[in-house]
């Protein structure tokens, strides 16, 4: 079974995904969920890969700046968010296929991304 959403966000869910991390942070630190995160080399992702490391069962590394878009894995899912100031759009894929391509891809970046 597969199922793709798209949207486009407003500011009001963007502070509400800003809400929404925060829930989800304490909550995997509870569970003890590991996090991995793969952030731009530049200032605005080290700023934030400090931040997010200083987090419990956090791993956190860079990579040369390759877009302006992140793509959040979990389960089934795939979430893709353009992070562009004119053009915040979401896009979601329920697809077990599709996750694990994607999960795969993930590692082959991880490998090559630098601490």
């Amino acid at each position: 079974k597969q199922r793709m959403a798209l949207s486009r966000f407003n500011r009001q869910i963007i502070r509400n995904i800003i809400v929404f991390f925060k829930h989800f942070h304490k909550q995997r630190i509870k569970e003890m969920l590991h996090l991995k995160v793969i952030y731009n080399d530049d200032v605005l992702g080290r700023k934030r890969g400090e931040e997010v490391a200083k987090q419990k069962h956090t791993e956190v590394k860079y990579i040369q700046k390759m877009s302006p878009t992140t793509t959040y894995i979990y389960a089934n899912k795939v979430v893709i968010i353009h992070w562009e100031k004119e053009k915040l759009i979401g896009i979601m894929i329920e697809d077990n296929e599709i996750a694990e391509s994607y999960r795969s891809y993930f590692g082959v970046i991880w490998k090559s991304a630098k601490r």
